[in-house]
């Protein structure tokens, strides 16, 4: 089957954004079904119930004000019932700040609509900029990147990596989620992650004219979290809990089970690997009881 062209992937991305906000305006998720699959999909669900029941309004890139700045990328030719895929580009805006987007839109088997796949923002501390070319440039794929994405897994579980593997994002990446998770929980809270790759399947390699690859990685993430004796943590909706409860909470420890969804640089030669992009998802979230005469801590 052809390609898609440039014209209809841009009518594509401009139908998504639309029919997504439209989903959280009218609070009806039941059309994202035909707009994105798998934790993509269930995380905009489960958010969407949160903010009918609670009222809370859609935050961080969930839900951009605008999108600018549209870039596609067809692959070539797939054989007749294989899946095609495009991968696009675009300007969103997060809360005050503009962010680039990477989008992979999947069809299935060739027919019926497309839906996306792989979402990740471009990350701040990437030194190596946008690597991805001018906008209609049909790109090369070949099969997802399991080694880089296994590494990837081991370095989110602080394990040993060869320390030429990844440069300098990829350590700090790890860091920054860590980081970012314990920073709104109590200071002495032990933080525990399993992380493991995940059953969603986010599309193939990409392979850019200068022969870095772009490889999205979904993994699944479990985060732990034991605090003080007799004490209580704050879950109060920072980086999304909000999604949860739609409140704040009280916890005396729990589990957040979350996924993330990672696009690594991949140069020609194999290493070393960046991040790219990230983005992550709340799933579900157990938390402990919290006693009355429990400590609390925020």
């Amino acid at each position: 089957m052809p390609a898609i062209s440039e014209s209809d992937a841009r009518a594509t991305v401009v139908a998504f954004w639309a029919a997504k906000e439209t989903a959280f305006e009218t609070k009806n998720a039941a059309p994202l079904k035909d707009l994105e699959s798998g934790i993509i999909l269930g995380s905009d669900a489960n958010r969407i119930s949160r903010v009918a029941k609670y009222g809370k309004s859609p935050t961080l890139f969930y839900y951009p004000k605008s999108v600018e700045n549209i870039r596609v990328y067809p692959t070539g030719q797939t054989p007749p019932g294989a899946d095609r895929y495009f991968l696009s580009s675009q300007r969103i805006s997060v809360l005050s700040d503009q962010r680039t987007m990477y989008v992979v839109f999947r069809q299935s088997r060739g027919e019926g609509p497309w839906r996306a796949v792989h979402t990740s923002l471009l990350w701040a501390e990437n030194v190596n900029g946008d690597p991805l070319p001018a906008s209609g440039t049909s790109l090369v794929t070949v099969p997802g990147a399991d080694a880089a994405c296994g590494a990837l897994g081991d370095l989110l579980n602080a394990k040993d990596v060869p320390a030429d593997y990844w440069g300098a994002s990829g350590p700090a990446a790890a860091k920054s989620r860590m980081w970012r998770t314990r920073n709104n929980r109590a200071g002495d809270t032990r933080v525990h992650v399993v992380a493991e790759k995940s059953p969603d399947d986010p599309g193939p390699v990409w392979v850019l004219p200068s022969g870095t690859r772009f490889a999205p990685c979904a993994m699944a993430e479990t985060w732990t979290f034991t605090p003080p004796e007799h004490t209580c943590l704050h879950w109060d909706g920072t980086w999304g809990d909000e999604q949860f409860y739609g409140r704040d909470v009280w916890a005396g420890g729990g589990q957040s089970f979350e996924a993330g969804n990672y696009g690594l640089s991949i140069p020609r030669d194999g290493k070393p690997v960046d991040v790219l992009s990230l983005q992550w998802f709340g799933l579900d979230l157990r938390s402990d009881d919290c006693p009355s005469s429990y400590r609390k801590e925020s």
